[in-house]
């Protein structure tokens, strides 16, 4: 269930969304244009660029400081690092290399420019790098107005850049020959001061082979040998010291056993020997066999067990015999291991103390010879780096390689006008739609039956459409008297049985369609025989008699500030069962003219001579006469028009309302754009099915004069 309300609600966001750039498209349009001839006009102003493009390959030092690209480069070797890469880019835009530019092709000259370092700095605004992605390739590019200038400056920022590189590479070279030479001439030195302590070493041992390389080789493998073989006799001595600690396990174990109990500790023991291990497999199956013939019931003297009884006595004689040789057996094993493990041990102890006097007499030599040989070792590979480095020098390697140099392009890279216009449509229609979504979160205006609802506390009785006919001139047959006959019917089942038929319709503000909406209903509800009188008690703004095309000289206020009687007020309409009371003339004070004794007698006396008092009054806010209206009335109904009114003035009218008595019946939702929400077809669905009737007659009347005093006794 849930999962149906939720993608119910997702439904209910995107229709919602819809709908607001449906209504605030014209503001989203002009948004959009407002910023795609913006961008139209940039693009339009921009100066053009043109292009020169170089390609070079970088090559990156390796560890020994050479560095080689191109043909003579290790296929093997790994691509530059992406921290080299951004070195050579600071490198190209360098103040060198640009520097080297300017003073090669004169710019300062050439620009008019005060110096060098003005060209330096219209140059940074030109050169741009880019690396090709998983290789060593970077495009040096230079955008200028003049294509020639771009490709010349760019053909020489790749030739200064290659020549910055060489120098670079030059100096690092000379820093590691300098660096090189210090070590050697320390390492030299190192390698004196050790031949003289291998010197000393062997006059004091007496050694007259002082050839470093066997002093280093020779007494180093004999002493290395003897190592070797102490370490065998020590593993020998190990082995014979775990035989002699298992045999006398084995002794301490079967020592103090007898009988059966020495037979089953000899078996294990005796599994070398196959005639004992057979007899003892006999022994067990014939002490089973004894077992099952007493379990059998047979007697001790029966032939079976007797025969049983003499086996198991011979075997078991066999076993004890051959347990007792087990035992003496490995007492004597026990005892050659003992002599084994004591002579190894000895001859461990006399080569070990043989090994240690061997030590003591060449380690001195030894350490000596061999701290002589590595200095030598050292000394000598220093000189091949050296060499190595003096020969990178001598080879002047490729430090970077041009594959491609600038042609003159004479088609303009800047300004893409594809691109711009593409990206000025794309900002034009996000801003355009926030735009849209912003003045639909700025409108706080009521747009909807919900928000009505919950704004008065009271159901909205019927949904009218934007630009409705007025009836009593296009007459009841027209489309448009569908949402009024909707709200009669919707009023009838709201009143119920209470009998009031005093309807006062009153609105938040001026505008919201009350007048228009009384007057099509009054026509919808004299139209099914209904008889309805409408009474104008808009004293400070009336419209009902405009739209009967009658005077306003007579009427309610002539009514209530005089004795006149009630049918000199009353007016005919040209449409049957429909009645009219002007506002008369306009009074200073509407409220109290009002609040006079004579309008209660005057509700008393039509609410018992007509089915339906409509009753139009001024807006319930700012002015006092809704209120005094809305008190006397049997019941209210607000009419709001979409989109005007804002939804926090909902609560005020319905505490005007509330405040003055009166009770509130609910509200009409005018003035709606049924293209603003799909949702509201729903609420005006008659406009599918509504057909034209053949025997219907439009009203002829037009805007005709109503009569004053003609058969108003008949109501």
């Amino acid at each position: 269930m849930m999962g149906k309300i939720e993608s119910g609600e997702v439904a209910l966001h995107a229709r919602d969304y819809f709908r607001v750039l449906r209504n605030r498209w014209p503001a989203a349009a002009l948004c959009f244009a407002l910023v795609f001839l913006t961008a139209l006009v940039i693009t339009y102003m921009m100066p053009e660029k043109f292009t020169g493009e170089v390609l070079v390959e970088i090559g990156q030092p390796r560890p020994g400081g050479s560095t080689v690209v191109g043909k003579g480069a290790d296929p093997g070797a790994p691509l530059a690092s992406a921290r080299f890469v951004e070195n050579q880019f600071d490198i190209i835009s360098s103040k060198a290399v640009l520097g080297k530019v300017a003073d090669t092709l004169d710019l300062p000259g050439r620009w008019g420019l005060g110096g060098r370092e003005e060209a330096v700095l219209a140059l940074e605004g030109m050169v741009a790098a880019e690396a090709r992605r998983s290789t060593d390739m970077i495009d040096i590019a230079v955008r200028h107005g003049d294509p020639a200038t771009a490709a010349e400056l760019a053909n020489a920022v790749a030739d200064a850049y290659r020549e910055r590189r060489r120098e670079l590479f030059a100096d690092r070279l000379a820093e590691v020959e300098a660096a090189l030479g210090a070590q050697e001439r320390v390492q030299e030195e190192k390698v004196a001061a050790a031949h003289r302590r291998f010197i000393e070493a062997a006059e004091l041992l007496g050694i007259s082979n002082i050839d470093p390389l066997y002093s280093r080789n020779g007494v180093a493998d004999e002493t290395g040998g003897l190592q070797g073989l102490l370490e065998k006799m020590q593993a020998d001595v190990f082995a014979a010291e775990t035989e002699l600690r298992t045999a006398g396990s084995k002794v301490t174990t079967i020592a103090g056993l007898e009988g059966d109990s020495l037979i089953r500790m000899a078996a294990p023991m005796g599994l070398g020997d196959p005639e004992f291990a057979a007899r003892h497999g006999q022994y067990k199956e014939l002490q089973l066999e004894a077992i099952a013939l007493r379990k059998a019931g047979l007697g001790e003297r029966h032939p079976q067990r007797e025969a049983v009884a003499e086996q198991l006595v011979a075997v078991r004689g066999f076993l004890l015999e051959s347990a007792e040789e087990l035992k003496a057996g490995l007492e004597q094993n026990l005892e050659i291991a003992r002599l084994a493990h004591s002579e190894l041990e000895a001859m461990y102890r006399k080569l070990q103390d043989s090994s240690q006097g061997a030590r003591r007499t060449n380690r001195q030599f030894i350490a000596a010879a061999r701290d002589y040989g590595i200095q030598l070792d050292t000394l000598r590979d220093l000189k091949l780096t050296i060499e190595r480095q003096r020969i990178d020098r001598a080879l002047d390697p490729v430090i970077c390689q041009i594959h491609e140099r600038a042609e003159v392009d004479l088609r303009p890279t800047s300004p893409n006008v594809r691109l711009n216009l593409v990206l000025g449509a794309v900002l034009g229609t996000l801003f355009g739609v926030g735009l849209a979504f912003f003045l639909e979160y700025l409108d706080t205006s009521v747009k909807g039956v919900d928000e009505l609802e919950a704004g008065l506390g009271a159901p909205v009785l019927a949904v009218v459409p934007k630009e409705v006919a007025m009836l009593h001139e296009a007459g009841p047959a027209h489309p448009d008297a569908e949402a009024y006959r909707i709200l009669r019917t919707n009023i009838e089942f709201a009143r119920g049985e209470a009998g009031g038929n005093v309807i006062t319709f009153v609105s938040g503000g001026a505008g919201e369609g009350k007048s228009t909406t009384l007057m099509n209903l009054a026509t919808v509800c004299a139209a099914a025989g209904y008889s309805v009188l409408i009474v104008d008690s808009d004293l400070r703004r009336p419209r009902l008699h405009h739209m009967f095309g009658a005077r306003n000289s007579v009427g309610l206020t002539n009514y209530l500030t005089s004795d006149l009687p009630i049918e000199d007020v009353v007016l005919r309409t040209p449409l049957e069962n429909l009645y009219f009371v002007p506002s008369g003339v306009l009074p200073a004070d509407a409220a109290g003219v009002l609040n006079s004794r004579r309008f209660p007698e005057l509700l008393a006396e039509v609410r018992s001579r007509f089915d339906l008092v409509l009753i139009d009054s001024p807006p319930i806010l700012g002015v006092s006469d809704a209120s005094v209206l809305a008190s006397e009335a049997d019941m209210t109904v607000v009419v709001v028009q979409h989109g005007k009114l804002p939804r926090h003035i909902l609560g005020k009218v319905r505490s005007a309302i509330d405040k003055a008595g009166g009770e509130l019946l609910g509200a009409v939702l005018n003035n709606v754009d049924l293209r603003s929400d799909s949702d509201y077809q729903y609420y005006t669905s008659y406009y599918t099915y509504h057909g034209p009737s053949a025997g219907a007659e439009v009203a002829k009347a037009g805007r005709a004069s109503v009569v004053r005093g003609e058969g108003v006794d008949a109501f």
